[in-house]
Formats: structure tokens, C-alpha cells, sequence
């Protein structure tokens, strides 16, 4: 089989149903595929695009200059980046015909739908593989086909919403969509994921599993929601009868609602229990 057939767009499709009912409301895919802006510069260069224009990477609708300016559309932008971020790790631009193919020939209207999709959160990464494959997929999709493709086989991963948000910063066209809820990828969301659903309650206890200095805790719940939370620790340095005779005291005079537990042996503490309880 040759492998290069293998690239495609690979996406759910509830997902591209809910874009297009969307699109309905704002017009966001033809926002995405309208040329109406100039790249600046210090983005892309004259010789960078000129040199993919010699190699047949530029889209077609932007090979005619007007009045010595080309016209790029926010799908041009995010094409163009794409190949930018591949040639950083020294792809050819003979390797990359694919991609062209995958969001102006074959498959022209579902490059754009991936896009759409990430302006609606959701996460969409492009994949390419040194045969010159190249997938483009959300996150789900992305693990099954590679598990039933290409198993064994390494490949460049480019997050498409982390050059949708470099559109959204450096394009003025754009400015009418912010403020905007940036779009953040998977990893993402994992290092920032925060406790904004749970509850005051549910909080609090996490904190004090996370942070507090317990062998063992006990939570208490009524009607789905912590109430009481008993924490316990118990002192095992018996040797330093000196110091656990401190410990102790410290604890009778800090502690505001518990139990301590002790017990002794031929005048030695053996075994000292502290149990917090804390209402939440």
C-alpha cells in the first residue's frame, strides 16, 4: 500500500455538524476562506512566499499579484504558517504536496472546517510523517489512526490552534473576533486545569488531601456534599520521649476540636494518636 494515501482530514462528525449550524449564525467559514488582507512582513517574507510560488505551494487563488500585492484569506494564513513551522524541522518543500492537497484540492472544504472547529475550541493537530504523509485531525481521531495505521512510526505534531491564536494576535482582520477565548490544547488545559466546577466544600477538602500532613482521612458527606473531614496522624519517634512530651503539649494548646490518643508503657509513650476533625 502506498502510505501517502493514507493523508487525509480526519475529524468527528457530530463535531462538523455543530460548525456548520454555527456557521449558519456568523458566517465563520466564509470569514476563513474570504482573501481580504495582507501578511505583514515580519510574518511571512516576499522570498519565503516566492519560493513556495517557484514550488507550487502557494494557493491558487493568491498566484496572481494585484497592483503588485497578493490577497490572503485566514485559511491562506494558517496554510502558510503550517509549512513554515514543517520547514523549521527541514522539511523539503517537495514533501509537502500533500498538505496542499489536503486544504485546496482534494479536500479543500474540510481543511476549512478544521479550522472552523478550532475557533469553536476544539483541538485539531496536523500530523506529518517523513514518507510525507500528512493527517490533519482532532484528538480522538488522531489516536485511532494512528493505532490502525502507523503504529510504529514517528511524525512532527503542529497544534492548528496555536496558530489560529498567532492569527488572532497578529492579524487586524481578525480583531473583531476579541475578545476571545483562547483556544488551548489538550496539554494545555491539563497543566492549567483548575477547580472552577466543584464546590467551596469540595475544595477545601481537596486541599487538605493534597496539602495536609495526614496518614489517613475520613470524609463525612450529606445530600452530595463533604461536611466533615477527620484527618489522622500518630507520632512514631517513641525514642525522644523529651520531644514527644513537647509534641503533645503543642497539640492540646493549638488543637481546636479533635482527639489525641496515648498510650503508655513502663512509663514510655508507645503510641500517640492526633485525630483533626474539620468542618467544612
Amino acid at each position: 500500500m502506498n502510505k501517502q494515501n493514507l493523508s487525509g482530514v480526519y475529524i468527528n462528525s457530530s463535531a462538523i455538524n455543530n460548525l456548520y449550524i454555527a456557521d449558519y449564525q456568523t458566517g465563520l467559514m466564509d470569514m476563513i476562506e474570504r482573501p481580504q488582507f495582507r501578511i505583514p512582513i515580519e510574518l511571512l517574507s516576499y522570498r519565503y512566499i516566492s519560493s513556495l510560488h517557484s514550488d507550487l505551494l502557494l494557493p491558487d487563488n493568491v498566484q496572481k499579484i494585484e497592483r503588485g500585492w497578493r490577497k490572503f484569506s485566514v485559511k491562506d494564513f494558517i496554510y502558510l504558517m503550517i509549512i513554515k513551522e514543517l520547514k523549521s524541522f527541514g522539511v523539503k518543500n517537495a514533501n509537502m504536496k500533500n498538505l496542499k492537497e489536503l486544504f485546496y484540492e482534494k479536500e479543500s472544504s474540510k481543511g476549512t472546517e478544521a479550522i472552523g472547529l478550532v475557533f469553536g475550541h476544539i483541538e485539531i493537530s496536523v500530523l506529518y510523517y517523513s514518507d510525507g504523509t500528512i493527517v490533519v485531525t482532532d484528538i480522538l481521531n488522531a489516536a485511532i489512526w494512528e493505532s490502525q495505521n502507523r503504529p510504529n512510526d514517528t511524525f512532527i505534531k503542529i497544534s492548528l490552534n496555536k496558530l489560529v491564536n498567532n492569527a488572532l494576535a497578529n492579524l487586524p482582520v481578525l480583531n473583531k473576533l476579541s475578545p476571545m477565548k483562547p483556544n488551548e490544547t489538550s496539554t494545555a488545559k491539563l497543566l492549567n486545569a483548575d477547580l472552577d466546577t466543584l464546590s467551596k466544600k469540595e475544595k477545601e477538602a481537596i486541599n487538605l488531601i493534597r496539602y495536609g500532613d495526614y496518614e489517613s482521612l475520613t470524609i463525612s458527606i450529606k445530600d452530595n456534599s463533604p461536611t466533615l473531614l477527620t484527618g489522622k496522624k500518630t507520632i512514631s519517634e517513641y525514642t525522644e520521649q523529651k520531644k514527644i512530651t513537647g509534641l503533645i503539649i503543642e497539640m492540646m494548646n493549638t488543637k481546636d476540636f479533635g482527639d489525641i490518643k496515648i498510650k503508655k508503657r513502663n512509663g514510655r509513650y508507645v503510641h500517640v494518636t492526633s485525630e483533626d476533625t474539620i468542618k467544612l
